[in-house]
């Protein structure tokens, strides 16, 4: 939405009272305790577009909801924020540079989900830096964590989860600072006291997931969270046994990698997780790589006070903030390397999981997927230099419409940008092929009609 304007019309789910009424009214997204309204919709009233927002009750405010389709448009501007932003990386051609000699991009369609995606191009694999591939990257993970603890826990097992914090401050580099990290965690897993603790605990293996957050008081925020596997739950006077002695191996670690000694109230924080659901919620709040509710347009709320995480700084920058552009390079070349998520060795072997990296998952193909239709090299470029996200309404448009829709499109851009030869799309039905005869002919923005009606 460009714009909500201070008289914007407010519909309400629930009634939250004239209080809730006059925050409304203003356009302020931000919320009290009293607020009981937890729904509401505001409607621009130059474009007439209604935007629906929940009440984040972490957060204390309300976040916008998005269809499938919004936030897979809002992952493409995210990409191409971050596609100018690392002009060296590899995401400056995921979704977007060929692979094939044939000189096609194919688009398929799940038959199963009914989700369209493209194939024939580059992909990335970054979980750091690109929002279209950690998507995918980061749903299949939380699909592996959610096998491995779910099954722990039915069979009687116990998990806890254990958060690692270092002191930060404004003026850290964050590749100094993930550096020394990296020596504190070598130093700790080595430590014959960290050894001696997972021995009397029994500890059947760990799941380590790496994150960070920015805040402007602070400066960068990495941490770990971690899930540990006991052969059954811990009770409270084991948990405050093993923080005990976990902070006293972390604390020696971090002062012997050069960091400033944790805190006890924040260096190590252990809970009970009691289904794999609470882990996961919190992986997906926190680094907000795979959450699409968090893949969010430009002119959504940014992060909170306690620091914006990467997703964050890419919206922000896209907004206009050049200062957040800058800090989502400098994550991007610090986090370069580093695994999103480390499993105890043997771990997914004993659940059952198979251990893939980022770049097999990513590249993996579906064994339900059927080819729609397919563009040229040149029709592609086309639909690159388009103002808006034209690679996601193709993707919509295969969804909905199959193969005519998304010829429809396509020469529906022909007639804008004058002549390319040869004009054609195909796919896999033998009907849709062009002739001979027409990929000769010298494609006429007025006869795209025809030749939509020649290849449908």
């Amino acid at each position: 939405m460009d714009s909500i304007t201070e008289s914007a019309q407010v519909r309400k789910a629930h009634p939250g009272g004239p209080a809730s009424e006059a925050r409304a009214a203003g356009g302020a997204l931000v919320t009290t305790a009293k607020f009981a309204a937890r729904i509401k919709e505001v409607v621009d009233e130059k474009t007439g577009e209604i935007q629906r927002f929940t009440f984040d009750n972490k957060r204390r405010e309300f976040v916008p909801e998005f269809t499938p389709e919004q936030a897979r448009e809002a992952r493409f501007s995210l990409q191409d924020a971050a596609r100018r932003l690392l002009p060296d990386h590899r995401v400056r051609h995921c979704i977007r540079t060929l692979t094939n000699k044939d000189g096609f991009v194919g688009i398929l369609k799940d038959s199963a989900t009914g989700k369209a995606h493209y194939s024939g191009l580059q992909t990335c694999s970054s979980v750091w830096s690109c929002p279209i591939c950690s998507a995918k990257i980061s749903e299949r993970r939380k699909l592996e964590v959610r096998q491995a603890i779910d099954t722990h826990i039915s069979a009687g097992g116990g998990v806890e989860m254990v958060t690692l914090t270092v002191r930060h401050a404004r003026m850290d580099v964050l590749s100094e600072l993930m550096g020394k990290l990296r020596v504190a965690t070598k130093k700790m897993r080595e430590h014959r006291d960290y050894k001696h603790l997972r021995e009397l605990f029994d500890v059947v293996g760990s799941i380590r997931a790496l994150e960070v957050t920015h805040g402007n008081a602070n400066g960068w925020h990495p941490h770990f969270h971690e899930l540990w596997l006991f052969p059954e739950p811990l009770t409270v006077r084991q948990r405050a046994m093993l923080h005990r002695l976990l902070f006293a191996v972390w604390k020696t670690s971090s002062v012997a990698a050069g960091l400033p000694a944790p805190s006890r109230e924040r260096g190590v924080h252990i809970q009970q997780a009691e289904s794999a659901a609470e882990y996961v919620a919190k992986w997906g709040t926190e680094p907000r790589w795979e959450a699409a509710s968090e893949v969010t347009k430009a002119n959504s709320k940014r992060g909170t006070g306690k620091g914006r995480t990467p997703f964050d700084l890419l919206r922000s920058y896209a907004e206009g903030d050049a200062r957040s552009g800058a800090l989502f390079a400098e994550f991007s070349a610090a986090f370069k390397g580093y695994n999103q998520l480390r499993w105890t060795p043997g771990l997914k072997a004993l659940f059952q999981i198979a251990d893939q990296t980022d770049e097999e998952i990513n590249q993996e193909e579906i064994a339900t997927a059927l080819r729609v239709s397919q563009v040229t090299r040149d029709q592609w470029r086309i639909i690159l230099r388009q103002p808006y996200q034209a690679r996601a309404v193709l993707l919509r448009l295969a969804e909905t419409g199959g193969h005519e829709a998304v010829a429809r499109f396509v020469f529906e851009l022909l007639a804008m940008h004058g002549p390319i030869d040869p004009p054609k799309i195909r796919d896999s039905s033998p009907g849709l092929r062009s002739t001979s005869r027409q990929q000769s002919r010298p494609a006429k923005a007025a006869s795209a009609p025809r030749q939509l009606a020649l290849l449908t």
